[in-house]
Protein backbone atom coordinates (compact mmCIF):
# COMPACT_ATOMS: atom_id res chain seq x y z
CA UNK A 1 0.00 0.00 0.00
CA UNK A 2 1.27 3.45 -0.92
CA UNK A 3 2.48 5.32 2.17
CA UNK A 4 1.00 8.76 2.76
CA UNK A 5 3.84 11.32 2.81
CA UNK A 6 4.46 13.19 6.07
CA UNK A 7 6.31 16.08 4.41
CA UNK A 8 7.06 17.45 0.96
CA UNK A 9 10.46 15.75 0.80
CA UNK A 10 8.70 12.37 0.74
CA UNK A 11 6.93 13.27 -2.51
CA UNK A 12 9.57 11.82 -4.79
CA UNK A 13 9.40 10.92 -8.48
CA UNK A 14 8.93 7.25 -7.57
CA UNK A 15 6.16 8.05 -5.09
CA UNK A 16 4.37 10.31 -7.58
CA UNK A 17 4.58 7.61 -10.23
CA UNK A 18 2.83 5.15 -7.92
CA UNK A 19 0.22 7.68 -6.81
CA UNK A 20 -0.72 8.68 -10.36
CA UNK A 21 -0.83 5.07 -11.51
CA UNK A 22 -3.06 4.08 -8.59
CA UNK A 23 -5.53 6.75 -9.61
CA UNK A 24 -5.53 5.75 -13.25
CA UNK A 25 -3.82 8.95 -14.40
CA UNK A 26 -0.58 7.40 -15.63
CA UNK A 27 0.07 4.20 -17.59
CA UNK A 28 3.52 3.13 -18.79
CA UNK A 29 5.67 6.21 -18.27
CA UNK A 30 7.30 7.17 -14.97
CA UNK A 31 7.96 10.48 -13.29
CA UNK A 32 11.71 11.09 -13.35
CA UNK A 33 11.98 14.69 -12.18
CA UNK A 34 9.98 17.15 -10.07
CA UNK A 35 10.41 20.90 -10.17
CA UNK A 36 8.78 22.09 -6.96
CA UNK A 37 7.80 25.66 -6.03
CA UNK A 38 6.06 26.75 -2.79
CA UNK A 39 2.82 28.65 -3.37
CA UNK A 40 0.41 30.60 -1.23
CA UNK A 41 2.92 31.36 1.51
CA UNK A 42 1.15 33.27 4.24
CA UNK A 43 -2.25 32.58 2.66
CA UNK A 44 -3.01 28.97 3.61
CA UNK A 45 -2.89 28.95 7.39
CA UNK A 46 -3.67 25.23 7.75
CA UNK A 47 -1.94 23.69 4.77
CA UNK A 48 1.38 23.65 2.91
CA UNK A 49 1.11 23.80 -0.87
CA UNK A 50 3.60 23.34 -3.68
CA UNK A 51 3.27 23.47 -7.42
CA UNK A 52 5.08 20.53 -8.94
CA UNK A 53 6.07 20.41 -12.61
CA UNK A 54 6.58 16.81 -13.67
CA UNK A 55 9.03 15.34 -16.17
CA UNK A 56 8.24 11.87 -17.54
CA UNK A 57 10.59 9.37 -19.13
CA UNK A 58 8.24 8.70 -22.01
CA UNK A 59 4.85 9.38 -23.47
CA UNK A 60 2.32 10.20 -20.74
CA UNK A 61 -0.98 10.96 -22.47
CA UNK A 62 -3.58 12.21 -20.03
CA UNK A 63 -1.12 12.56 -17.16
CA UNK A 64 -0.75 16.02 -15.59
CA UNK A 65 2.20 18.16 -16.68
CA UNK A 66 1.97 19.84 -13.28
CA UNK A 67 -0.10 19.52 -10.13
CA UNK A 68 -0.60 21.03 -6.69
CA UNK A 69 0.53 18.98 -3.70
CA UNK A 70 -1.18 19.80 -0.42
CA UNK A 71 -0.09 18.58 3.02
CA UNK A 72 -0.88 19.77 6.56
CA UNK A 73 0.99 22.86 7.66
CA UNK A 74 4.30 22.43 9.48
CA UNK A 75 3.36 25.25 11.88
CA UNK A 76 2.66 23.30 15.12
CA UNK A 77 -0.15 25.40 16.58
CA UNK A 78 -2.11 25.60 13.32
CA UNK A 79 -1.52 21.91 12.61
CA UNK A 80 -2.86 21.03 16.07
CA UNK A 81 -6.04 22.95 15.27
CA UNK A 82 -6.34 21.14 11.94
CA UNK A 83 -6.01 17.76 13.65
CA UNK A 84 -8.41 18.70 16.43
CA UNK A 85 -11.13 19.62 13.94
CA UNK A 86 -10.24 16.76 11.53
CA UNK A 87 -9.82 19.36 8.78
CA UNK A 88 -7.37 17.30 6.73
CA UNK A 89 -9.43 14.13 6.82
CA UNK A 90 -12.53 16.18 6.05
CA UNK A 91 -11.08 17.67 2.88
CA UNK A 92 -9.97 14.28 1.58
CA UNK A 93 -13.44 12.86 2.15
CA UNK A 94 -14.96 15.89 0.44
CA UNK A 95 -13.00 15.16 -2.72
CA UNK A 96 -13.90 11.48 -2.55
CA UNK A 97 -17.63 11.71 -1.70
CA UNK A 98 -18.97 15.19 -2.49
CA UNK A 99 -16.88 16.55 -5.37
CA UNK A 100 -18.36 14.16 -7.96
CA UNK A 101 -21.86 15.42 -7.06
CA UNK A 102 -21.46 19.18 -7.46
CA UNK A 103 -21.55 21.57 -10.40
CA UNK A 104 -19.46 24.26 -8.72
CA UNK A 105 -16.03 24.19 -10.37
CA UNK A 106 -13.34 22.80 -8.08
CA UNK A 107 -9.91 21.31 -8.84
CA UNK A 108 -9.75 17.69 -9.90
CA UNK A 109 -8.15 15.38 -7.33
CA UNK A 110 -5.52 12.98 -8.69
CA UNK A 111 -4.83 11.40 -5.30
CA UNK A 112 -6.20 11.50 -1.77
CA UNK A 113 -4.16 9.89 0.99
CA UNK A 114 -5.21 9.47 4.62
CA UNK A 115 -3.27 7.87 7.45
CA UNK A 116 -5.10 8.98 10.58
CA UNK A 117 -2.94 6.87 12.90
CA UNK A 118 0.23 8.65 11.75
CA UNK A 119 -1.51 11.99 11.30
CA UNK A 120 -0.54 12.16 7.62
CA UNK A 121 -2.82 13.48 4.90
CA UNK A 122 -2.06 14.35 1.30
CA UNK A 123 -3.85 15.68 -1.76
CA UNK A 124 -2.65 15.93 -5.33
CA UNK A 125 -4.84 18.44 -7.12
CA UNK A 126 -5.27 19.83 -10.62
CA UNK A 127 -3.00 22.78 -11.32
CA UNK A 128 -5.20 25.56 -12.68
CA UNK A 129 -2.61 28.33 -12.53
CA UNK A 130 -2.37 28.42 -16.32
CA UNK A 131 -6.07 29.14 -16.81
CA UNK A 132 -7.04 31.08 -13.68
CA UNK A 133 -5.49 33.52 -11.21
CA UNK A 134 -5.60 33.09 -7.47
CA UNK A 135 -7.71 35.61 -5.59
CA UNK A 136 -6.07 37.91 -3.06
CA UNK A 137 -7.93 38.65 0.15
CA UNK A 138 -5.52 41.41 1.01
CA UNK A 139 -6.12 43.11 -2.34
CA UNK A 140 -9.88 42.45 -2.03
CA UNK A 141 -12.24 42.45 -5.02
CA UNK A 142 -14.44 44.70 -7.11
CA UNK A 143 -18.21 44.60 -7.24
CA UNK A 144 -18.44 42.49 -10.42
CA UNK A 145 -16.26 39.81 -8.85
CA UNK A 146 -18.30 39.97 -5.64
CA UNK A 147 -21.53 39.50 -7.61
CA UNK A 148 -20.08 36.48 -9.43
CA UNK A 149 -18.99 34.87 -6.16
CA UNK A 150 -22.27 35.54 -4.34
CA UNK A 151 -24.31 34.21 -7.25
CA UNK A 152 -22.29 30.98 -7.48
CA UNK A 153 -22.38 30.55 -3.71
CA UNK A 154 -26.18 30.77 -3.77
CA UNK A 155 -26.35 28.17 -6.54
CA UNK A 156 -24.11 25.83 -4.56
CA UNK A 157 -26.14 26.26 -1.37
CA UNK A 158 -29.42 25.87 -3.25
CA UNK A 159 -28.29 22.58 -4.81
CA UNK A 160 -27.81 21.11 -1.32
CA UNK A 161 -30.68 22.93 0.41
CA UNK A 162 -32.40 20.19 2.47
CA UNK A 163 -31.01 17.57 0.06
CA UNK A 164 -31.40 14.00 1.40
CA UNK A 165 -27.72 13.25 0.76
CA UNK A 166 -26.70 15.82 3.39
CA UNK A 167 -27.86 13.38 6.07
CA UNK A 168 -25.64 10.59 4.73
CA UNK A 169 -22.39 12.56 5.01
CA UNK A 170 -21.75 11.41 8.58
CA UNK A 171 -18.01 12.19 8.37
CA UNK A 172 -18.83 15.88 7.84
CA UNK A 173 -19.68 17.54 11.16
CA UNK A 174 -22.81 19.55 11.76
CA UNK A 175 -22.48 23.17 12.74
CA UNK A 176 -23.21 22.30 16.37
CA UNK A 177 -21.19 19.08 16.69
CA UNK A 178 -18.74 19.14 19.62
CA UNK A 179 -15.77 19.63 17.29
CA UNK A 180 -17.44 22.75 15.91
CA UNK A 181 -18.50 24.07 19.30
CA UNK A 182 -14.84 23.94 20.29
CA UNK A 183 -14.39 26.99 18.07
CA UNK A 184 -16.36 28.89 20.68
CA UNK A 185 -13.86 27.83 23.34
CA UNK A 186 -10.99 28.97 21.13
CA UNK A 187 -12.78 32.28 20.65
CA UNK A 188 -13.31 32.80 24.37
CA UNK A 189 -9.69 31.94 25.16
CA UNK A 190 -8.36 34.23 22.40
CA UNK A 191 -10.65 37.20 23.04
CA UNK A 192 -8.47 38.86 25.75
CA UNK A 193 -5.37 38.54 23.54
CA UNK A 194 -7.33 39.89 20.57
CA UNK A 195 -8.40 42.97 22.52
CA UNK A 196 -4.89 43.45 23.86
CA UNK A 197 -3.33 43.10 20.40
CA UNK A 198 -5.74 45.32 18.46
CA UNK A 199 -7.38 47.38 21.22
CA UNK A 200 -5.90 50.63 19.98
CA UNK A 201 -7.73 50.42 16.65
CA UNK A 202 -10.86 48.38 17.44
CA UNK A 203 -14.16 50.26 17.09
CA UNK A 204 -15.40 50.86 20.65
CA UNK A 205 -18.87 49.60 19.70
CA UNK A 206 -17.33 46.22 18.81
CA UNK A 207 -16.29 45.35 22.36
CA UNK A 208 -19.74 44.60 23.78
CA UNK A 209 -20.99 42.24 21.04
CA UNK A 210 -17.53 40.73 20.69
CA UNK A 211 -17.46 39.93 24.39
CA UNK A 212 -20.95 38.43 24.29
CA UNK A 213 -20.33 36.20 21.27
CA UNK A 214 -18.07 33.78 23.16
CA UNK A 215 -20.60 32.78 25.85
CA UNK A 216 -23.41 32.72 23.25
CA UNK A 217 -21.51 30.56 20.74
CA UNK A 218 -23.23 27.25 21.56
CA UNK A 219 -26.69 28.81 21.44
CA UNK A 220 -25.96 30.40 18.07
CA UNK A 221 -24.64 27.14 16.60
CA UNK A 222 -27.63 25.21 17.95
CA UNK A 223 -29.88 27.74 16.25
CA UNK A 224 -27.99 27.31 12.97
CA UNK A 225 -28.52 23.56 13.32
CA UNK A 226 -32.30 24.02 13.33
CA UNK A 227 -32.32 25.94 10.04
CA UNK A 228 -32.53 24.59 6.49
CA UNK A 229 -29.70 22.09 6.03
CA UNK A 230 -27.02 22.34 3.33
CA UNK A 231 -23.24 22.16 2.92
CA UNK A 232 -21.14 25.18 3.83
CA UNK A 233 -17.54 25.71 2.76
CA UNK A 234 -16.82 27.85 5.89
CA UNK A 235 -13.50 29.26 4.62
CA UNK A 236 -15.14 31.13 1.77
CA UNK A 237 -12.67 33.94 1.05
CA UNK A 238 -10.77 35.27 -1.95
CA UNK A 239 -7.57 33.39 -1.12
CA UNK A 240 -9.54 30.18 -1.68
CA UNK A 241 -10.82 31.15 -5.13
CA UNK A 242 -9.37 31.24 -8.62
CA UNK A 243 -10.72 33.36 -11.44
CA UNK A 244 -10.54 32.52 -15.13
CA UNK A 245 -11.92 34.09 -18.28
CA UNK A 246 -15.45 35.53 -17.89
CA UNK A 247 -18.02 33.11 -19.20
CA UNK A 248 -15.62 30.17 -19.25
CA UNK A 249 -15.98 26.97 -17.21
CA UNK A 250 -13.10 28.20 -15.06
CA UNK A 251 -14.62 31.64 -14.41
CA UNK A 252 -14.76 30.79 -10.68
CA UNK A 253 -13.00 27.88 -9.01
CA UNK A 254 -13.31 27.25 -5.28
CA UNK A 255 -10.54 25.45 -3.40
CA UNK A 256 -9.72 24.45 0.18
CA UNK A 257 -12.69 22.38 1.37
CA UNK A 258 -11.20 21.18 4.66
CA UNK A 259 -13.60 23.18 6.84
CA UNK A 260 -16.84 22.04 5.18
CA UNK A 261 -19.80 21.42 7.49
CA UNK A 262 -23.47 20.46 7.37
CA UNK A 263 -26.10 22.80 8.73
CA UNK A 264 -27.88 26.10 8.33
CA UNK A 265 -26.86 29.69 8.69
CA UNK A 266 -25.27 31.97 6.11
CA UNK A 267 -21.73 31.80 7.44
CA UNK A 268 -20.19 31.53 3.95
CA UNK A 269 -22.02 34.65 2.81
CA UNK A 270 -21.26 36.68 5.93
CA UNK A 271 -17.61 35.65 5.95
CA UNK A 272 -17.06 36.51 2.30
CA UNK A 273 -18.86 39.85 2.16
CA UNK A 274 -17.50 41.16 5.46
CA UNK A 275 -13.88 40.03 5.06
CA UNK A 276 -13.11 39.90 1.32
CA UNK A 277 -14.60 43.25 0.27
CA UNK A 278 -13.15 46.69 1.07
CA UNK A 279 -15.19 48.44 3.73
CA UNK A 280 -16.59 51.22 1.56
CA UNK A 281 -17.45 48.85 -1.29
CA UNK A 282 -19.30 46.61 1.14
CA UNK A 283 -21.19 49.54 2.60
CA UNK A 284 -22.34 50.71 -0.84
CA UNK A 285 -23.40 47.33 -2.20
CA UNK A 286 -24.05 45.12 0.81
CA UNK A 287 -27.82 44.95 0.72
CA UNK A 288 -27.84 44.47 -3.07
CA UNK A 289 -25.42 41.55 -2.73
CA UNK A 290 -27.57 39.85 -0.11
CA UNK A 291 -30.62 40.42 -2.29
CA UNK A 292 -28.73 38.85 -5.22
CA UNK A 293 -27.97 35.81 -3.06
CA UNK A 294 -31.61 35.52 -2.02
CA UNK A 295 -32.97 35.99 -5.55
CA UNK A 296 -30.60 33.32 -6.84
CA UNK A 297 -31.70 30.89 -4.12
CA UNK A 298 -35.31 31.51 -5.07
CA UNK A 299 -34.61 31.08 -8.79
CA UNK A 300 -32.97 27.73 -7.98
CA UNK A 301 -36.10 26.48 -6.22
CA UNK A 302 -35.59 27.39 -2.55
CA UNK A 303 -38.92 28.31 -0.95
CA UNK A 304 -40.20 29.54 2.42
CA UNK A 305 -37.16 31.70 2.99
CA UNK A 306 -38.14 35.39 2.97
CA UNK A 307 -35.58 38.09 2.32
CA UNK A 308 -35.98 39.62 5.79
CA UNK A 309 -34.91 36.35 7.37
CA UNK A 310 -32.04 36.03 4.88
CA UNK A 311 -30.85 39.53 5.82
CA UNK A 312 -30.83 38.78 9.55
CA UNK A 313 -29.15 35.43 8.94
CA UNK A 314 -26.45 37.32 7.07
CA UNK A 315 -26.04 39.83 9.90
CA UNK A 316 -25.51 37.20 12.61
CA UNK A 317 -23.17 35.31 10.27
CA UNK A 318 -20.98 38.41 9.99
CA UNK A 319 -20.67 38.44 13.78
CA UNK A 320 -19.91 34.72 13.94
CA UNK A 321 -17.19 35.19 11.30
CA UNK A 322 -15.37 37.35 13.83
CA UNK A 323 -14.01 34.02 15.10
CA UNK A 324 -11.42 34.13 12.30
CA UNK A 325 -9.47 37.26 13.27
CA UNK A 326 -10.01 36.62 16.99
CA UNK A 327 -8.69 33.05 17.05
CA UNK A 328 -5.89 33.91 14.61
CA UNK A 329 -4.19 35.97 17.30
CA UNK A 330 -3.21 32.76 19.11
CA UNK A 331 -3.17 30.00 16.47
CA UNK A 332 -1.67 31.60 13.34
CA UNK A 333 1.96 32.24 12.45
CA UNK A 334 1.79 36.03 12.44
CA UNK A 335 5.56 36.24 11.90
CA UNK A 336 4.79 35.63 8.22
CA UNK A 337 4.52 39.17 6.76
CA UNK A 338 1.65 38.44 4.42
CA UNK A 339 -0.21 36.35 6.97
CA UNK A 340 0.06 39.17 9.49
CA UNK A 341 -1.09 41.75 6.93
CA UNK A 342 -4.10 39.63 5.92
CA UNK A 343 -5.15 39.10 9.52
CA UNK A 344 -4.92 42.78 10.32
CA UNK A 345 -6.94 43.72 7.27
CA UNK A 346 -9.73 41.19 7.89
CA UNK A 347 -9.84 42.32 11.52
CA UNK A 348 -10.44 45.90 10.35
CA UNK A 349 -13.04 44.86 7.76
CA UNK A 350 -14.95 42.40 9.92
CA UNK A 351 -15.13 44.57 13.03
CA UNK A 352 -16.42 47.47 10.94
CA UNK A 353 -19.11 45.22 9.45
CA UNK A 354 -20.25 43.95 12.86
CA UNK A 355 -20.67 47.52 14.06
CA UNK A 356 -22.30 48.79 10.83
CA UNK A 357 -24.89 46.01 10.96
CA UNK A 358 -25.53 46.23 14.70
CA UNK A 359 -25.22 42.44 14.55
CA UNK A 360 -24.91 42.09 18.31
CA UNK A 361 -28.64 42.74 18.74
CA UNK A 362 -29.31 39.32 17.21
CA UNK A 363 -27.39 37.43 19.91
CA UNK A 364 -29.52 35.56 22.42
CA UNK A 365 -29.87 37.54 25.65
Amino acid sequence: MLAVPSNMNEITPAWLTEALRAGGHLEEASVVEIRSTPIGEGAGFLGELRRMELVYDGRADGAPASLIAKLPTAFPEARAVGMQFRYYERENRFYEDVAPQISLRIPRAYYTGTDTAAGNFALLLEDLSGVARLGDQLEACDILTAELVVRELARFHAAWWNHPMVESLDWMPRVNDPVQLYAGQLYREAWPAFVQTWGGILPPALLEPGERLGPAWTDVMNDFATRDQFISHTDFRLDNMLFGEPGSETELIVIDWQLSVRGGGLYDLGYFVSQSLPIELRRRHERDLIRLYHETLTACGVTNYPFERCWDDYRIAVLVALVIPVSAVVNTDLSNPRGAAVMKEIMVRSTAAVVDLNAGELLPS
